[in-house]
């Protein structure tokens, strides 16, 4: 059926009203939809460690044990491994500067000992390192 622009009839005019309302709605959701839907980008949480990781098929992160009398801990090559690179990067903020393998031996087991002073500088480096903290002398 055709409708004339002009007409006065109800059924020209409900026609019209109707086709606007159309237009109208179609044109909110298409802005609705460019508006709230591309909005953001969802970024997920940084994931903080929770449990130790698995070194040599357990769960220890490279720490074996404590040595008696607190004289350090026994560790994996694997953490000996990490404690240099990690003091590759943070050894110089250190007073005297860290060298690798400082405060480390080897152990006829194929693991090393670590004294606790060398322990507590890896806990402290593996700690800024987990932060994302930029070495301040590069």
């Amino acid at each position: 059926m055709i409708y004339w622009p002009n007409c006065r009839c109800i059924e020209c005019q409900v026609n019209r009203a109707l086709r606007w309302a159309f237009i109208v709605a179609v044109l909110g959701l298409l802005f609705s939809v460019l508006w709230f839907g591309c909005s953001s980008t969802v970024t997920p949480a940084a994931v903080n460690a929770q449990q130790a990781s698995f070194d040599q098929g357990g769960q220890n992160s490279g720490l074996i044990s404590m040595l008696p009398g607190n004289a350090g801990a026994i560790i994996t090559p694997h953490a000996r491994d990490r404690y240099n690179e990690l003091l590759g990067i943070y050894g110089s903020e250190f007073l005297p500067a860290l060298k690798p393998d400082d405060g480390i031996s080897p152990r006829l087991d194929g693991n090393y000992d670590i004294t606790a002073a060398a322990l507590e500088n890896f806990i402290l480096v593996a700690a800024w390192h987990r932060m994302g903290r930029e070495p301040k002398s590069k």
